[in-house]
């Protein structure tokens, strides 16, 4: 398995971009694709078709989770209309885990 991360904190750089169209490419070569979509904004989960808002889960609900496993992680995967595309869902509602953090690690 091969690992690619396209990151960058400045806006506007072509993230999404990038990754829908290598994603697009790696499976048109017969590779199966997972993105993870960790943007605030969500740009790559409604480029896939997806309203962001209307999502029943985030990021900040992943690591509320007890235990990690295929049961538990299925509400965060959503299946793309291209056969081979995968969206792993992880919109960042990073807000929430700020709060969290400064709350129960005193980090405020």
């Amino acid at each position: 398995m091969i690992v690619w991360s396209i990151a960058n904190q400045k806006g506007g750089v072509g993230k999404t971009t990038t990754t829908i169209t290598l994603a697009g490419l790696l499976n048109q070569r017969g590779k199966r694709v997972l993105m993870v979509d960790t943007d605030p904004h969500g740009s790559l989960t409604t480029y896939l078709g997806y309203d962001s808002d209307d999502l029943p889960c985030s990021l900040f609900e992943l690591f509320q989770l007890p235990t990690i496993n295929k049961t538990t992680v299925a509400p965060f995967v959503l299946k793309s209309d291209i056969q081979g595309l995968i969206l792993f869902l992880l919109i960042c509602h990073l807000r929430h885990l700020i709060v969290l953090w400064e709350t129960v690690m005193g980090w405020g």
